[in-house]
């Protein structure tokens, strides 16, 4: 996944967040860093940068409630386009206007401004409040943690990858929801005989191919395989179980899982969401946002109770555990090593751990916060039985990998995600896909 769901977003709405402008500051949304805000005597201004215009009363709602709590401390916002705002981290935090805390995906991304010095250490100040640092779940914060240091706390959803299906098109074949991939297998040519597309990919989007590779690594080798190449072994690549993966992958393809034109399929489109509740497809391997474009876009189908979910299934004589998942931990807000705000900004981030209106937010719209203890709330709300199996999928998870393409440099993802395309469109079969990675 190239992101959160956060730029999962219709054409309409990316049309707006390069317009809006930004809550707190005025500042319209543009590639362009953000004003710095003006201190008095007693006042110190915080700035925080961050990302999705469609998250701005979330974050609004819960600076207003720190800022009344902490008026000599306040905080101002400025929310910028994604792809811009990817830019800005990597080239403004060193510049005039620099915020205080930002917005970030954890891993390399991360990781790079980590390696330049520009991430302020809390180890040491979670480590000072143990009932702070207990709010996350352990898994949530490995991708904001380098040599055993910590450099950012989760602030949205956790997002594990799943299969959304729906259940008129399942009742049509007399069938449930595959627990092997066997029998995964099984029901592609049924689906096919009443006309129905076994499985929604959006083909036009390569990340969205990346989620069956991962699983089909973690699901035959474990996660040690994929750690090798995180860690730049590229002899990783040479592990049976990519090539397993591969061999898989194709075997889904020639099989017709996905149909014959899904490499013509957009996910910005949301031909997948349509596909799905439509009852065109039967199934989508997609990350949990896709719950909440659901949501948005096929209320009824939601409400009918006419989707399902199950986790991926499992794989026959697999070294992986059938409980690992992956996906995103959660996003993350960070603090500039070079603020002068850093106390105040540290107690932002206790306060949003804290903060039950910020969790109830995310709840009600259909999301599960990275954060212990939020199982009551998730059994009040209307999608109670989709968010108490997001929960479990990642708070019993083994091992939680986070997306490849998140995990690696943009560089080494752009490599991954081309020859991963290349082997879905049949253009290079398992064997060239495993040499041009490891050679890469």
């Amino acid at each position: 996944m190239r992101t959160s769901w956060l730029t999962k977003i219709t054409a309409a709405t990316a049309a707006l967040m390069l317009t809006a402008a930004a809550c707190g500051g005025g500042e319209s949304n543009k590639a362009r860093p953000a004003a710095a805000e003006q201190g008095s005597a007693t006042t110190s201004k915080l700035l925080l940068w961050s990302e999705g215009i469609d998250h701005k009363d979330l974050y609004g709602g819960s600076l207003a409630r720190f800022n009344a709590a902490n008026p000599k401390s306040p905080i101002s916002l400025q929310i910028y386009e994604n792809d811009s705002y990817k830019k800005m981290l990597q080239h403004d935090l060193t510049r005039p206007g620099a915020p205080d805390l930002f917005f970030n995906w954890g891993a390399a991304n991360l990781k790079s401004l980590v390696d330049r010095g520009l991430v302020a250490d809390i180890t040491d100040e979670l480590a000072a409040d143990p009932s702070w640092k207990s709010r996350y779940l352990p898994s949530t914060l490995e991708a904001v943690t380098f040599n055993g240091r910590t450099y950012g706390v989760p602030m949205l959803s956790m997002q594990p990858v799943s299969f959304l299906y729906n259940k008129k098109a399942f009742a049509r074949i007399g069938a449930r929801p595959p627990k092997t991939l066997d029998d995964l297998f099984a029901l592609i040519p049924r689906f096919q005989a009443k006309g129905i597309t076994p499985v929604a990919l959006a083909g036009k989007q390569p990340w969205t191919e990346l989620m069956w590779m991962e699983y089909l690594v973690d699901r035959f080798g474990g996660p040690d395989v994929f750690r090798r190449i995180q860690r730049g072994d590229t002899t990783g690549w040479r592990d049976p179980a990519i090539r397993r993966a591969a061999e898989t992958i194709r075997r889904l393809v020639d099989a017709g899982a996905f149909g014959k034109k899904f490499s013509s399929v957009s996910y910005d489109d949301h031909d997948p969401v349509n596909m799905l509740s439509s009852g065109h497809a039967a199934m989508e391997l997609m990350g949990s946002w896709e719950y909440v474009v659901l949501l948005e876009l096929a209320p009824g189908f939601v409400k009918n109770n006419d989707v399902g979910w199950f986790p991926f299934p499992r794989v026959a004589g697999g070294k992986g555990n059938p409980l690992d998942v992956v996906g995103n931990p959660s996003n993350f807000y960070s603090i500039r090593a070079a603020s002068p705000h850093r106390k105040a900004a540290v107690n932002y981030l206790k306060a949003l751990a804290a903060d039950k209106n910020y969790q109830s937010w995310l709840v009600q719209h259909g999301e599960v916060p990275a954060l212990k203890g939020v199982a009551g709330q998730l059994s009040h709300s209307d999608s109670a039985g989709w968010l108490n199996f997001v929960y479990s999928l990642a708070t019993t998870a083994p091992h939680f990998q986070l997306s490849w393409d998140q995990a690696v440099e943009p560089a080494t993802a752009d490599v991954i995600l081309d020859d991963l395309d290349q082997l879905f469109e049949k253009k290079i079969g398992p064997d060239a896909f495993v040499r041009a990675l490891s050679l890469s």
